[in-house]
């Protein structure tokens, strides 16, 4: 169990890091476009919510999921 346990923690730390980056590569954008700053990490484009962390985005309207580069084109 403990190599289980192991792998887990790794790949908790890896999904941690690329949450970052993520978050880090959009919010430089964020500020650009205009984005509303709803709650700690999401944001608000025209009727999108944008996701930084998760690099993507969800229009409230219709709960249709897209990523936010398209969402920003």
């Amino acid at each position: 169990m403990g190599d289980l346990g192991n792998d887990y923690r790794a790949w908790r730390e890896h999904k941690k890091k690329k949450r970052q980056k993520n978050f880090i590569k959009w919010i430089d954008v964020m500020d650009e476009i205009g984005a509303v700053e709803l709650t700690m990490g999401v944001y608000r484009f025209g009727s999108w919510d944008l996701y930084p962390y998760k690099d993507m985005a969800r229009n409230y309207k219709t709960g249709e999921w897209s990523s936010i580069k398209k969402v920003v084109r």
